[in-house]
C-alpha cells in the first residue's frame, strides 16, 4: 500500500467509526482540540496527524490505535460497536 493509500484507509476508519457513533466532524474535533478542517482533511487522506492528535482521536472513538491501523480486523475496545457495524452489512 503506498503512502497516500495508507492515509486514505486510515482517514475512512476514522470517519467510519465517527459516523458510527453519530458524531459530527465539529464534535470530534472539540473533543480532540483540533480544527474541524484538520480533521477533514485527515478523514480524506490529505493530511498527517501527529501521534498525539491521533492518540486523542483513538481515544475520544474508543477504538484501538492497531484497529485503525489496519493490524487489529475487529475493535476489542468496544464490541458492540463493532456488532452495529456487522449489523449494517
Amino acid at each position: 500500500m503506498t503512502k497516500k493509500a495508507y492515509k486514505l484507509f486510515v482517514g475512512n476508519r476514522i470517519r467510519d467509526i465517527r459516523e458510527q457513533l453519530k458524531l459530527t466532524r465539529e464534535q470530534l474535533s472539540e473533543l480532540c482540540d483540533i480544527e474541524p478542517s484538520f480533521l477533514a482533511a485527515i478523514e480524506n487522506g490529505q493530511k498527517s496527524m501527529t501521534l498525539y492528535y491521533f492518540k486523542k482521536i483513538c481515544v475520544a472513538l474508543h477504538i484501538s490505535a492497531d484497529y485503525i491501523l489496519g493490524i487489529e480486523t475487529e475493535n476489542d475496545n468496544d464490541t458492540s460497536l463493532l456488532m452495529k457495524y456487522i449489523s449494517k452489512m
